[in-house]
């Protein structure tokens, strides 16, 4: 729990048709109660905003000084390449030789290397945060990096006023015991999410970095899709739906302890494994072209499998 008391920063309608949410990096709780409406509260206010059903993290605290500045070099942190390649160059940091990737006219040090975004610029140190390569342009943490990178250099975990450190974003969302709202969370940094229990709606989840996601019982959904490109993992205790749908191509892994669904389909191309304790599932198929393993144990007579990776994939009854 932050030591710093939780503000409400906004209520939602109950009946909303699908309850959106976007984090950088935020241990983020999401509960059940006897109320009316979805009650928002978070103990830094003003790094979040509510518009539509949306809760969006707009600027993220790090909890130190591990800010992300201009000038430094790249510490920690996911980088995701979409576009861009690998060249035959190096980068040569404190006497340690870095493969190099392509960006524009700039170049992007693996590991404690430097980034620098377009011809010659700015470098970035990422303080642990998520950052992405869309083709020749960098982002941080959802952010754009520009030349002088002001806007992503100033929110660090400092207070602009006090010059006095922040802790670390917590938020929690209240939702009322009848809501049937879809369930929609983006996560390509290092946030936490911790749901108690869903029902009704479907259930859409992303996660590309290196933030992890655990839930309780979900029932009674009409669709779950989960996606995992990171190094977080997926933990779900008991899930119910008619159709399931899980891409994990990271090094995430996912275990949901009881599953029951009519249709079941798994795509694994990374690292990361795959367990379902005990399931059953209609119909349904398992492709696994990476080197994670899939263990799927209970009733799964119907269910296909293909491998074309290292990655192993078991299917085994209940009895």
């Amino acid at each position: 729990m932050p030591s710093k008391a939780l503000v409400s920063i906004g209520q939602i309608a109950a009946a909303i048709e699908e309850l959106q949410l976007q984090l950088l990096d935020a241990t983020v709780t999401i509960r059940h109660e006897e109320r009316q409406d979805i009650a928002v509260s978070a103990n830094n206010p003003t790094n979040w905003k509510i518009e539509n059903g949306l809760i969006c993290q707009v600027k993220a605290q790090s909890g130190g000084s591990s800010n992300i500045f201009s000038g430094g070099s790249f510490v920690g942190g996911s980088v995701h390449v979409r576009g861009g390649s690998f060249v035959g160059g190096s980068v040569h940091v404190r006497g340690n030789n870095y493969g190099t990737i392509s960006v524009g006219d700039g170049a992007i040090a693996v590991g404690p290397g430097a980034i620098a975004v377009g011809r010659g610029g700015a470098v970035i140190n990422s303080g642990g945060r998520s950052v992405e390569i869309i083709g020749d342009e960098v982002w941080v943490d959802g952010k754009k990096v520009t030349d002088d990178c002001s806007d992503i250099a100033s929110s660090g975990a400092t207070d602009s006023k006090t010059g006095v450190a922040q802790e670390p974003d917590c938020i929690e969302i209240v939702v009322p015991l009848f809501c049937r709202s879809d369930l929609n969370i983006h996560n390509p940094g290092n946030g936490e999410v911790a749901v108690d229990t869903w029902c009704g709606g479907s259930i859409n989840l992303r996660l590309t970095g290196n933030g992890d996601f655990k839930s309780g019982a979900m029932k009674e959904l009409a669709e779950v899709e989960l996606r995992s490109s990171g190094n977080g993992g997926i933990k779900i205790a008991s899930l119910k739906s008619r159709d399931f749908s899980g891409i994990l191509s990271g090094c995430g892994d996912l275990v949901v302890d009881e599953l029951k669904v009519n249709d079941f389909s798994l795509r694994q191309s990374g690292s990361g494994a795959a367990t379902i304790r005990s399931g059953i599932a209609l119909s349904g198929s398992v492709r696994n072209s990476g080197s994670g393993d899939t263990s799927l144990r209970g009733s799964f007579a119907t269910i296909t499998k293909r491998i074309s990776g290292s990655g192993s994939v078991t299917i085994r009854s209940n009895e």
